[in-house]
């Protein structure tokens, strides 16, 4: 008589959720509660780089509806903040920034393989590559933005900018999210190149 064993794999989303949500534990153990990090982005490199409506961002991060790849967004910031002297005046007390950066990337990558795009992916991406040229990794950093162009292209980012504003509320911060994500992009893309 044979058994059946019943082997649940996991899809990729659901591995990459399970191991962020393991690595923002650490970090949050080790350096402080997330929101310290989010906080920071807002005031350092959002002002410059405006990709991420800071309201609905918040509205996710405090409901915890967070998916692989708003997970993967976190990390992202978490990792550009890395940069910031008042996050990280010692940089060589970082939470592993040499593990960190492989291994977002790494995320970043099987989530981007899976071809499910979302505008949390696409501003992982371009954090990621901002990440890539700050660091010197200018080839890394290029393949990266090319990819946010592509998944952009994807989401019919660059026709945004023919449409009209619409009178609600919600909807105008979309469009107007996605209208600053793809000119984040494109300003990426031209001072990476």
């Amino acid at each position: 008589m044979f058994y059946k064993a019943d082997y649940r794999v996991l899809r990729i989303d659901d591995q990459v959720s399970l191991q962020t949500s393991r690595l923002l534990s650490a970090i949050s153990r080790k350096q402080g509660h997330a929101s310290d990090f989010m906080q920071t982005y807002f005031r350092t490199l959002h002002h410059s780089l405006p990709i991420i409506n800071q309201e609905m961002f918040r509205w996710k991060l405090e409901s915890h509806a967070s998916d692989s790849h708003f997970s993967t967004l976190l990390l992202s910031i978490f990792l550009i903040t890395q940069l910031t002297p008042k996050v990280n005046p010692n940089p060589s007390s970082n939470f592993g920034e040499q593990e960190l950066y492989p291994t977002v990337k790494s995320f970043y990558s099987l989530l981007q393989s899976t071809g499910k795009v979302s505008m949390e992916l696409v501003q992982a991406g371009v954090l990621i590559a901002c990440y890539e040229h700050c660091q010197g990794l200018h080839q890394d950093a290029w393949l990266t933005i090319g990819a946010c162009v592509r998944m952009g292209h994807l989401m019919g980012l660059q026709t945004i900018l023919q449409k009209t504003l619409p009178e609600e509320k919600n909807e105008r911060d979309i469009l107007e999210t996605k209208r600053r994500l793809w000119w984040g992009i494109v300003v990426t893309e031209r001072c990476i190149f």
